[in-house]
């Protein structure tokens, strides 16, 4: 099986997992298709549900300082080349901040999708 797992923050502490399941065995048309797409799925879902409750046990607040090791080399790579796109201007307000905008955007949709200055 090979699964990929996207993690987005929706809050300052809640973030949505999403994921994509991919089977190659039980391939044929045929009555086994379902039974492995059950197992697979319900593997995934008991994985998942093994990393919620390891996650809800973090308490990232007590920690004074990270520490990294050599596995995290990805991520701390992503943070950094994240960090440059931000740093040239491509970084997204949080939604707070963009309430507003928001609120144009969708009235501008109202309107044919006219930008305000244009609707006025």
């Amino acid at each position: 099986m090979i699964t990929f797992v996207n993690t987005v923050p929706v809050g300052p502490n809640k973030s949505v997992n999403r994921f994509a399941l991919l089977r190659n065995f039980a391939t044929r048309v045929g009555p086994l298709q379902p039974l492995a797409d059950g197992y697979a799925r319900n593997a995934m879902f008991g994985i998942m549900a093994e990393d919620k409750a390891m996650v809800e046990t973090l308490r990232p607040e007590l920690v004074a300082q990270e520490f990294n090791v050599r596995a995290d080399l990805a991520q701390l790579e992503y943070r950094k080349l994240r960090q440059s796109w931000i740093d040239m201007g491509y970084g997204i307000a949080p939604p707070e901040e963009c309430e507003a905008d928001f609120k144009a955007a969708r009235a501008a949709c109202n309107l044919g999708c006219l930008l305000p200055e244009e609707s006025d």
